[in-house]
């Protein structure tokens, strides 16, 4: 009877053993996959929008970005799971706590890029309270408008942390901005609540056959020039210029071919918008991958360019005003009707005036022409006795 008493005893032990061993290993297992963005909220203190500890995202909590304004945000105790892939150890600390009735149905947003990344993997702890949030659904959205629901449902109404794993999202691959909406409904009172810690978001880097060097846009005056280097790629790869005015918002403006071997690109935008201009390059890979470039700009200037000439018809002197912010040694001439070339007078300063003799050429026509590298204008000029 002892050895049987010892034996369930030690059995009894290696089980609870093995829970601690378990609740340890699904809490803290390690991550995969290159961390893009994490939380451990340690510092939240009920703002609503959260930019991530580690990595480069935001959690919108605040009516924007597919977001819904949340009220009542607090931060209660956090939890030690799912820190394993940190780059730092951060502790229990707190939590993005979530709270009341007053809050069903609201969804909170994460929005980060996938630029160069596949197979997005979420992981976090959560818990909760008996009248909390009982409905936490998942969807996902590479615009912030179109959402596509996910299977996951994670709200917990246990009252201990637990970790939570979507299944792995593929519909963002690549996406230059990439949206995370989680929404949560049944909490049963004000103060039921769930919290939400560690929030891990990692991919895994795109197998590119096309890398990308530097990427720069320029201004040229009244175009804007778009160059890049190629570090590797192969025939059949394709590059898309996407233009934008405002960052956010791109469209297709071009479409070249890659060579097949390593080397510089430039493209010339004849139609760029007044005021700062993006461009970024999409990757079209022959394997089909698609692959979203860093975001550059460049202004293009207001064009205040105005030239007023006088008088006109004229005896003796002749006098050229620019109105021109930009002028940089602009060439102004005086040519005859068989295209000589009489005088030429350099213009190196904006609003200044330059004056012409006219009185020791014959009556007759004659063509004034103005050139600064960016605007270009001829006027005839007519020459009485």
């Amino acid at each position: 009877m002892k050895n049987y008493l010892f034996s369930i005893r030690k059995l009894a032990g290696y089980l609870g053993l093995f829970a601690m061993l378990f609740c340890f290993s699904s809490s803290s297992r390690a991550q995969t996959g290159t961390l893009l963005a994490g939380w451990h909220f340690n510092n939240y203190n009920g703002e609503t929008v959260v930019p991530s500890d580690y990595g480069t995202g935001t959690i919108y909590l605040d009516g924007t970005q597919g977001s819904s304004a949340w009220t009542a945000l607090t931060n209660f105790g956090g939890d030690n799971g799912n820190t394993s892939g940190f780059p730092t150890s951060p502790g229990a600390g707190a939590s993005l706590s979530l709270v009341g009735t007053a809050n069903n149905g609201k969804s909170l947003v994460f929005k980060f890029s996938m630029s160069g990344y596949t197979d997005l993997n979420v992981t976090f702890v959560t818990r909760g309270t008996a009248t909390g949030y009982s409905s936490g659904t998942w969807a996902y959205s590479t615009d912030g408008t179109v959402w596509t629901a996910l299977p996951d449902n994670t709200a917990t109404q246990a009252t201990s942390y637990s970790l939570k794993t979507l299944a792995t999202i593929t519909g963002l691959n690549n996406a230059a901005n990439a949206y995370l909406r989680y929404t949560l409904s049944g909490a049963t009172t004000a103060s039921g609540n769930n919290r939400v810690d560690n929030v891990q978001l990692r991919a895994t880097p795109s197998a590119l056959m096309i890398t990308l060097g530097n990427v720069s846009a320029t201004n040229k005056g009244n175009s804007n020039q778009v160059e890049w280097n190629s570090v590797t790629e192969d025939k059949g790869d394709l590059f898309e210029i996407e233009r934008s005015n405002n960052g956010t918002t791109f469209e297709k403006i071009a479409t070249l071919p890659a060579s097949g071997t390593p080397g510089h690109y430039n493209y010339n935008d004849k139609q760029p918008y007044a005021g700062i201009n993006y461009y970024r390059l999409i990757l079209l890979n022959n394997d089909g991958t698609r692959v979203v470039s860093k975001v550059v700009s460049a202004l293009v200037k207001e064009n205040n360019f105005e030239i007023n000439v006088y008088p006109n018809p004229v005896i003796n002197e002749l006098s050229v005003r620019i109105k021109e912010v930009t002028i940089t040694n602009a060439r102004i001439s005086v040519i005859d009707v068989t295209g000589k070339i009489l005088e030429t007078k350099i213009l190196s300063t904006a609003s200044e005036t330059v004056t012409f003799d006219m009185s020791k050429y014959p009556a007759g026509l004659y063509l004034l022409n103005y050139n600064d590298g960016n605007n270009q204008k001829v006027i005839k000029i007519n020459k009485s006795k």
